[in-house]
């Protein structure tokens, strides 16, 4: 969402910084360019830095040019840079993502690109003066990738605020789901909407357990393919579920994105039987007439390939999903599940996830989330490490129960009935009420910290 109508989108411009492969061995004098984007149009040279954090996807030039931030920049003169993640968007670090060559996409790393970009940034390439402190933004996984910096290096960022961050590195994240539901039945009708889900899931068991009704859900869902075998019916389940994961995550975000509320709309429809409705709501998602591949072979295949087209940029830039996933299958975890009763979904167990990580990246890959909560201590880190980082998180966020939201001990600001990242996006015509509360919260918080 562009904040400064202003700035042409010609005037930023994608820069590029030579970044060490591994910044932990000294005798590895690798290096690959990774990109940054600047807004300098607000900056009187003795503002602060708003260090934003580029999470797991093509970085835009707009990013130094949208979200609340912006509108904060503008009010306090400061300078803007984002830096893109490592692997993620233009800023290939191998020649490929084959999983050996996915080692160097850790956390640490990331981590430590954003310190020495800073070092470089401020001491030589703009000449930022001493006295001017550094913000750092993010959110989602840029949310943590914000808190983790200030908790790990706090002679270098004054403040991080961390918007829906997911903090708590969960194997079996069951709770996602939960939360969808707790969402819908704070809506008009949500009971009525929530049974119909559940009625419309069940009979696509029925039919698809059912030798003569199976290829009838292969027509009526526009399938390329009968669905064959367990792992085909959790990967279709799964992408339903994604449906009202998506609406749940970013409704109310900027118009033209669906709403839980939306969609329970459609599911409360008496003039049509439940699956009618999921049909109706299924085919109202679709980008394309083509059949919908959702086999678990074709969603394999997708995740293991490796290659990059440098001359099919946008392709590439956009379709990140292999990358994410080998980090949630070595440090994080973030399996979402249907094993919780407190939720409408059904057949996609963490066994099937866990399943996809061996069967794309091989048995050599393995998850230690006990180990980045060691590191990072979770929704349990040490005060004085957490004293300059403001937690932000919403209410209906599917992502919420895994952040910092209920605690005397770490500043944090909740907005009630948001979603993922509320707050970073400028007031519309679709947020929630609390949002503009909570962001004069924070930049207050934000003010505090500068003085």
């Amino acid at each position: 969402m562009i904040v400064d109508e202003s700035i042409k989108i010609h005037e930023i411009v994608y820069q590029l910084f030579v970044q060490k492969v591994d910044h932990f061995n000294l005798l590895d004098d690798r290096t690959f360019f990774q990109r940054f984007v600047v807004n300098s149009k607000y900056w009187n040279g003795t503002g602060p830095v708003f260090f934003i954090i580029s999470g797991e996807q093509n970085m835009e030039v707009s990013s130094v040019n949208s979200c609340q931030y912006t509108i904060w920049a503008q009010q306090l003169n400061a300078l803007i840079v984002s830096l893109e993640h490592r692997y993620y968007g233009g800023s290939y670090v191998m020649e490929d993502f084959s999983t050996d060559n996915l080692k160097y996409l850790t956390t640490q790393q990331a981590l430590a690109d954003c310190i020495v970009f800073i070092d470089w940034f401020t001491n030589v390439y703009y000449h930022v003066p001493s006295s001017s402190k550094i913000i750092s933004f993010g959110g989602s996984y840029a949310g943590t990738l914000s808190a983790y910096l200030a908790m790990k290096y706090p002679s270098k960022i004054s403040f991080s605020v961390a918007s829906s961050a997911p903090l708590n590195p969960v194997v079996n994240f069951y709770q996602y789901m939960e939360v969808i539901q707790k969402s819908i039945l704070l809506l008009t009708n949500g009971e009525k909407c929530l049974n119909n889900i559940k009625s419309a899931n069940n009979k696509i068991i029925e039919m698809v357990h059912d030798p003569l009704l199976n290829y009838n859900i292969t027509k009526l869902f526009g399938l390329c393919s009968n669905i064959e075998n367990e792992n085909d019916l959790s990967t279709f389940m799964f992408e339903i579920a994604n449906v009202w994961g998506t609406a749940a995550q970013y409704g109310n975000l900027v118009p033209g994105y669906v709403s839980l509320d939306s969609l329970c709309n459609i599911m409360i429809d008496d003039s049509k039987e439940p699956l009618d409705n999921y049909l109706y709501i299924w085919y109202g998602m679709k980008s394309s007439d083509e059949c919908n591949d959702v086999s678990y072979p074709t969603m394999i295949a997708n995740f293991k390939y490796s290659h990059i087209d440098h001359m099919n940029t946008r392709n590439e830039l956009f379709n990140m999903t292999r990358q994410w996933l080998f980090q949630c299958c070595t440090e994080f975890g973030f399996f979402i599940t249907s094993d919780s009763y407190d939720q409408p979904f059904t057949n996609f167990n963490l066994n099937f996830q866990r399943q996809i990580c061996t069967d794309v990246f091989g048995k050599r890959v393995t998850l230690s989330t006990s180990w980045t909560l060691l590191e990072y201590a979770g929704i349990s880190p040490n005060y004085n490490s957490a004293r300059n980082v403001l937690f932000v998180s919403s209410t209906n966020d599917p992502w919420s129960s895994l952040s910092i939201s209920q605690s005397s001990q770490y500043k944090i600001v909740i907005v009630e009935n948001g979603t993922h990242c509320s707050d970073m996006i400028p007031i519309n015509e679709v947020s929630v009420p609390d949002v503009s509360r909570a962001q004069n919260e924070i930049y207050n918080y934000i003010l505090d910290a500068l003085n």
